[in-house]
Parts: structure tokens; sequence; C-alpha cells
């Protein structure tokens, strides 16, 4: 077993990694009148004039008779393969089914232009031409197929684009997915502050060149294609300079948002359930969150869910997860389900804290979505003073607070993970008195510090943390990152939105705020600095009564526990623990040196 994990862990050190998210169909049988037909999907050029024809597969119900039609779209890195249990399950119940590789992946031909409108959502719009074409498809008018599109991650934000530019589309349910792509990997955390991006989530970026098959073909030259694989030049030429210097660039921020759901969203009519992940180092709950705010302005019928997986661990609320989906896809695609009023299921569920490993996550149903901020109360801190902390020169050694591939199994680590993160003299934290009263959080509490800096600019890393006796831990394993101006020697005032996330306060626990100067995920300044923290008031943080168990909860389905797990948790949870004993291993070397140092002065 150990063998198995190590080779694992080696292979996504190695770049194996796929960033395909962490919802998967149970596993059906399809019908015996199910047919299934692969075929090669003609779509735009390249540039430079290359033809490109996706790998595609559709399933028919068959019968004589025309079924509204379902698109699957996959995560980054993946395939039409990924998806084939949850395409068989939905072609069982009565949908033609089309799975398809975007181009720039397995056998599809061209380059990954990450969702570019002009190419990936232009080929989305090209399959919605063929399911019009096609005898088997209902249609809502000549040219117009009754359809809805699913998908993970990569396929999440397909899903959301190409809604948002073809109103053929009838229903979507995007997962794990982004609102802004500028955002995912240059996240700010800080309020109404510049500038408006902020630190560069390094492993993510690396880990989408890792995902970008160096193997396939590429429209460059063959030394460029071992520098960006399958990436289209113009995306390569002002991803990877951005990338080595560890710093946005003009250029880049506007492809991507560009090549996001956020300039489209507005313009969105399908009914919309988006599911989004609580352990998501990627796309964080904020990222539904804002997609879900322009979609309800605009009019459009949406629900919120969120599971306890992501991209950074497995489900364990899968199998419900899919449920609620085809109840979403029967309510807007089937006759019987547009003859009713009102959404399918709650307009937001969100999963539980668990109270023992292994366990189902449980799941609660609020009538109305209260957004990240819900009801606040205030949790003073014992000690508000003054704290010192440096950012040490080339930004090393660093914090070690929210690697990606820790996730929830970042708990199993106890003590060691607050001590990875707690780096003497680069990090300051407060605590609150003892919270009077249970308190269930559901959304991002919200701090206010203070902050001088000895440069023009603070870089800081912010999480919350739960004292249990000596042995802190992190109930929510994300840090939020901020980067602010400032004037040296002059403070200034910052807001922060912690990361978003369900967990218990109890009665007489306390909570610790701790502020790092570096991150070991995210691109720090490489210039030695000094900051002087304090907060400004106390921890505001969303509250939520006690709701009941939705019906919908239930334990994950064995079949897609195991599907899901190929995507994310079990290489996910090997690397962590790699990263993990680099981390102390380092650690416990650093001091021991220190300790020789000072024995020989």
């Amino acid at each position: 077993m150990r063998a198995r994990l190590r080779a694992r862990a080696a292979a996504l050190l190695a770049g194996g990694l796929l960033l395909a998210g962490g919802l998967a169909a149970a596993a059906a049988q399809p019908q015996d009148d199910v047919t299934r037909t692969d075929l090669r999907v003609r779509v735009g050029p390249e540039p430079d004039g290359t033809a490109v024809a996706l790998d595609a597969t559709v399933r028919s119900p068959g019968g004589g008779a025309r079924h509204p039609a379902v698109v699957i779209g996959h995560g980054f890195g993946g395939s039409k393969d990924d998806r084939q249990a949850e395409a068989d399950a939905l072609a069982a119940s009565g949908y033609v089914v089309l799975t398809f590789t975007a181009r720039g992946f397995g056998a599809s031909g061209g380059d990954i232009h990450l969702d570019d409108p002009a190419y990936e959502i232009a080929d989305a719009r090209r399959i919605l031409d063929l399911l019009a074409a096609r005898p088997d498809v209902t249609l809502d008018a000549a040219g117009d197929p009754r359809v809805g599109m699913i998908g993970v991650s990569y396929g999440g934000a397909l899903a959301l684009m190409t809604a948002g530019a073809d109103r053929r589309v009838d229903a979507i349910v995007p997962s794990l997915t982004w609102h802004d792509l500028a955002d995912a990997l240059f996240p700010q955390s800080a309020v109404g502050s510049a500038p408006t991006t902020g630190p560069f989530a390094q492993v993510w970026g690396s880990r989408f060149f890792a995902g970008a098959d160096a193997g396939g073909t590429s429209a460059g030259t063959d030394l460029d294609a071992s520098r960006c694989g399958r990436f289209a030049p113009a995306v390569c030429c002002v991803f990877l300079p951005a990338a080595n210097a560890g710093r946005a660039t003009p250029g880049l921020l506007a492809l991507l948002r560009s090549h996001s759901p956020a300039p489209t969203n507005a313009r969105i009519t399908a009914p919309t359930l988006l599911i989004q992940g609580e352990a998501d180092s990627l796309f964080p709950l904020h990222h539904a969150d804002a997609t879900y705010r322009q979609l309800a302005a605009a009019g459009t019928p949406v629900a919120v869910r969120w599971t306890d997986g992501g991209h950074d661990a497995l489900s364990t609320t899968a199998a419900a997860d899919q449920e609620a989906t085809r109840a979403w896809l029967a309510r807007y695609l089937t006759d019987e389900g547009r003859a009713r009023d009102g959404l399918p299921v709650p307009a937001f569920t969100y999963a539980g804290p668990t109270t023992r490993d292994g366990d189902s996550a449980p799941l609660h149903s609020v009538a109305a979505y209260p957004g990240l901020a819900s009801t606040p109360t205030t949790w003073t801190f014992t000690s508000p003073g003054s704290r010192r902390l440096a950012s040490p020169p080339g930004a090393a050694p660093a914090s070690t607070v929210a690697q990606p591939g820790l996730g929830q199994d970042a708990g199993r680590l106890g003590a060691v993970a607050y001590r990875l993160a707690a780096l003497p003299g680069a990090s300051a934290a407060w605590d609150t008195n003892p919270v009077p009263a249970a308190t269930r959080v559901v959304g991002s509490p919200r701090l206010r510090l203070s902050a001088t800096s000895t440069a023009s600019s603070a870089t800081l890393y912010v999480s919350l943390w739960q004292l249990t006796g000596a042995n802190p831990s992190l109930p929510v394993r994300l840090s939020a990152p901020v980067q602010v101006r400032t004037s040296p020697g002059r403070p200034t005032d910052v807001t922060v939105d912690l990361p978003a996330g369900v967990y218990t306060a109890e009665a007489g626990s306390r909570w610790r705020v701790l502020v790092t100067s570096t991150d070991s995920a995210y691109a720090s300044p490489r210039d030695a600095r000094g900051y002087d923290l304090r907060p400004v008031g106390g921890l505001v943080v969303p509250t939520m009564p006690a709701a009941d168990v939705a019906p919908a909860a239930a334990e994950a389905d064995p079949a897609a526990a195991a599907e899901t797990g190929r995507d994310t948790g079990g290489l996910l949870f090997g690397v962590g623990v790699m990263l993990a004993a680099i981390a102390l291993i380092a650690l416990v070397a650093r001091r021991a040196g220190s300790r020789a140092m000072r024995a020989g002065r």
C-alpha cells in the first residue's frame, strides 16, 4: 500500500496532476436500447489554419423518439473518458448525452486556449449545432436543441460561458469552477484595496502547465512545445513569463479575465445549479458566490450547493450531489419538469462538519442563499495589541499554511501543521476570548488590520485556527492572501475576508488569527521587509441557526467515490504528506543550524 502511495505521489510530483475536480456519477448499466457512437466533430481551425476535430461520443436512448440532450465537459488535463459512468446513467434515464474531449487534450486536435470565447466556447456552440441536426434530439425551435450542460472545473466554466454566449442552452450545472480566472491565480482577500490582484498562486499555476500534456502537438516550435506543452502560443507567451517572475502582467490579467464566466454571466438565462467545494484552494467558495450574485441580479433561476470536497479533497456527498444534478436537469429539460413551478432543489444546501473520520458530511438546507456574510457576530481578542513579523530575504523559509494537496487530510498532521505555518519571527497571532455560545459558522469571517510596512506594499497571509488544548487546528484549510499598497513607516488599514467555509465553534472555544509573511503556495516578495500589525476591532463571524438535515443527505456511493479518487484525493493526500514531511525536516534542520550558530559564538 505504501509503495503504491509513493508511486502515485512521485507521478504527481513529476507533473501528472489532472485538475478534473471532485464530482462523479454513480456507475449505472446502460439500457439495452442505448446506442453509443464515437465521432469526430470538426470545429474552427487554429490561428495558423491548422484544422481541428474533437474526439466525441454520443449516447442515445433510441426508440425512434426525440429526447432532451446533455453535454458533459471534463476537467483540465482530462478527457471525455473521465465522465463515462455519468454519461451512461443519464443516457439510461432518457437523455441524448454527448461527451467530448476539449481541444488541446487527449485525442482531440488543436491547442489549449483556456476556455477562450473564440475557440473552446465556439467549439461548444458547434456541438449545439450538431445536436440540433440530430433526429433523436428534442427541438424547441428550428436549430434550437433542448440541451443542458454540466461540467467540473474546466468543464464547469465551459458550461457557464457557453450559456452566456448562446441562449439555446436550457439548464446548466457547473461544479468546482471559477468566476474570474485572474482572481483564482492572483487571489486578493483585501476588500476594496489596491491592487485588485494578490500574490501569484504559484503551485496551481505550475500544475496548469503540468496538466498541459507536453507530449501532444503544438503550433509552436519543438522547443516551445517542451516549455508550453499543448498550450496555444498566444496563451503561453503571456502566462509563462508572469509565472516565472511570480507577478501579474496587464496582458496576462486581461487574458485570464476574458477567459472567465464573469464578463458574460449577466447574459445567462439558463437556470443554474452552482456546486462549489468547501475544500478547494484553487476555486474557493467565493467564486460561486460572485457568480450567484450576477445571476440573481439578472433574474436567472439559481441555486447554490456547497459540497465538502473540491480540488483539495474527496467529497463524501457525491451521490447526493449527483441526485441534485439529475433533479435540476429533469426540472428544466423534460416536459413534465417544465410544467412545474419553482426550484427543484433548495435554494442553498451546504455540507456540515463531520464528527468522525470516514463519516459522510451531513447536508443542511436553507430557503434562501445568504451569501458569505450570513448573520454576523463578533468575537473579541484577548490582547489586540501590535505584533511584529519579518518577511525573509528570498521569501525563504516559507510558511506552509494552505499547501494545495493537503486538503482535509491535513488534520492528520495534528500540531505539526501549526508549527509548519507559524514560523518564528515570520508570523503573528491573536487569540479570541472564549466563544460565549455554540456557533455554526457558515461563510467568510472578516477582520480589519492596521498594517505598517518597511516597503511600499504589504503581502500577508491570514488563516483562522481553532484552539483545543495546546494544539491549534485549521477547520478551513485555506489562507487568505492579502496584497496592499502602503507608505513605508505609515499604518494602512485593510479589511480582510478570511476563507469561507462551514464549521462549529463550541461554547467556550477560543480561536486564533494567524498572519504569516510567506506561504509556500504563493510567490511572496523576495526582498527583506518588516511589518507591524494590529487588529482593528474584533473578528466578525457569519453565523447560521441549526438546520435540519436535508432529505438528500446520503452515504457516498462507493463507485462514485472510487471515480472521484482517481481525480483528486488519493494522489493529493500522498503529495500532501510528502510536502509536510519535507517541510518538517527543513524546519528541524533550520533550528539545529541556529543552535549550532549560537553555540559557536
